[in-house]
Order: C-alpha cells, then structure tokens, then sequence
C-alpha cells in the first residue's frame, strides 16, 4: 500500500490535480493519478475527488491512497432485488465493500447505486442518493438496503437501534452442532488486528441459532442465525467461540480452503408509509458444493 498526505504549495497554486499530484510525489505519473482519481482513492481537503482537470489551490490538502487489494473489489457488478421510491434492497457478492475505504469506492453498492441513480454524474441538490445505513462484511454475501432520502436514511437508523430491523443468516460451519438450536451469549470486545473475541467486559452480544441441515460425509452443518445484538462480526466470533468457525473463516479458526459460509438471506424493516417489507434471498449452495458435496 501506497499513500501520499500534504498541502499544496504556492507554485501549485491553480494546478490541474492530475499534475499537482504528479509533482508532489515524484515517483507518480499523471496516468497513475488519473486512474487512482478515477478508483476513488484521491480527497482534497477531506472530501473524494475523481476529476483530473480540477484546480488545486495552495494550502489545499491532498491525500491518496493506492492500495492493490482494490482491484479485485472493482470487478464487482450491481444486483438490485427491490428498487422503491425511497429504497433499494440489492444483493452484494462475497468480497464486494458496500462502502468505499479511503483507497477506493469503485466496485461498492453505493457507488454502483449511485451511478445508476445519476448516470450523467453527481446528484443535484435534493435529489435522490444512496444512503448506507447498515454494512455486511466485505466475506459475507446477502441483503443489504440502501436509502435514497436523508427521511429514510433516518427511519431505518432508527430501526436498526431498536432492533426492529431484522435480518437472518445462513452460516456454513465446520462442525455438526449435537443440538438442534441454541442461544450464544457472550460479550464481544474488539482486537487490534480487526478481528472481535469474547471479552466479559466486552459489548453484550446475543446470537440465536438452529440446525437447517447437515453434512456428514463432510463434517460441514448449516446453520440460520438470527441477531438481538448488530455488533462488528458478531456472528463469525459466535460461532468460532461455542459452535463450530464459519467455513472458510480462517481469521476466526476455520482450516478450510473455500469461500466464507456466511450469507445474509432475510431483511424486513418498516417502510415510511408503515407497512413492514420482507425480502428473501437463499444463497445457491452449488456455490459450496465442490466443497461440501451435494
């Protein structure tokens, strides 16, 4: 990863950004600034910028990122399940960010939304945007949804603190639990590397879960869960903790080499009109079963 932060300096003053940042980091062609303004990976006094030809004015402050990992989150397409008025509900695919990180936003839901929503460029003043209001782990896959008012935005913030935003997963696990359903609760408490572990002063988490199916010629169980708490990576650390790692999980234990078992399948939240909308979406699991069987 490569990153560049500073002011710009007096006999810039008036630039094009493409040649600014050309000049301010002499290992940097305008090519190479062109196509990291075009990724996303470029902030001029905090804000994203992707236009070349934009003037720079001394004491501007100017930061990129360039990180290599972007380029697999790019490829990623837009799969909208439900588009409303004030809404959408899509689909996003394992690997897939549904927000941009400083060294990109290409490739996330709310650029590919956006784009659609205001295909000639940025939205007008009041018009419609897309909103993150809840995330989905960059390894996971599922439903996520997306308000396009700063009213809906709102609404459904609200929901998700009043736990009346649901949503249930599916989780592929290593392991054949030896009963039919449970509840985990164990405190959660973030690590330096990123990761979250259970932590008796931790944050309260509380997962509920059942059997859907097994596997025993694999050793391999599905589970659904469902959450009373929304904390970061609940579900993978539940698990790895008092079940069986996620399949594919490796920051959470598991040893096997396959795509993370964890899927979001089921989203229902109350519309401003206040009736209550449900989507549902099983993961094809022929996308497992070169490692688990049929």
């Amino acid at each position: 990863m490569n990153s560049w932060k500073g002011r710009v300096p007096k006999d810039l003053d008036g630039e094009r950004l493409d040649k600014a940042m050309a000049a301010l980091e002499e290992s940097l062609s305008r090519g190479q600034a062109r196509k990291l303004l075009q990724r996303g990976a470029v902030r001029v006094n905090g804000k994203r910028v992707r236009t070349a030809s934009r003037p720079v004015r001394a004491g501007n402050q100017v930061e990129w990122v360039n990180d290599k990992r972007d380029a697999e989150r790019m490829v990623h397409g837009l799969e909208i399940v439900e588009q409303a008025a004030d809404y959408a509900v899509c689909f996003k695919a394992p690997g897939q960010l549904v927000q941009g990180t400083k060294s990109s936003d290409e490739g996330t839901l709310e650029r590919l939304l956006n784009r659609r929503l205001n295909p000639k460029g940025r939205a007008r003043e009041g018009g419609p945007r897309a909103r993150v209001v809840h995330r989905l782990d960059s390894v996971a896959q599922g439903l996520v949804v997306l308000a396009f008012t700063r009213e809906m935005a709102a609404h459904l913030q609200r929901q998700i603190m009043d736990r009346s935003l649901q949503r249930i997963y599916w989780a592929l696990i290593g392991g054949i639990p030896t009963r039919q359903k449970g509840t985990i609760r164990v405190s959660l408490s973030s690590l330096s590397d990123g990761r979250v572990w259970p932590y008796p002063h931790g944050r309260n988490a509380v997962t509920h879960w059942r059997l859907l199916r097994s596997f025993p010629g694999r050793n391999l169980a599905l589970v659904e869960c469902s959450l009373e708490t929304g904390r970061t990576h609940q579900i993978r650390a539940h698990m790895a903790e008092e079940i069986f790692p996620i399949a594919g999980d490796w920051r959470y234990g598991s040893d096997l080499t396959c795509p993370v078992g964890l899927a979001a399948v089921e989203l229902s939240f109350e519309g401003l009109d206040g009736n209550r909308c449900v989507y549902r979406r099983e993961p094809d699991l022929s996308f497992f079963s070169e490692h688990f069987g049929s």
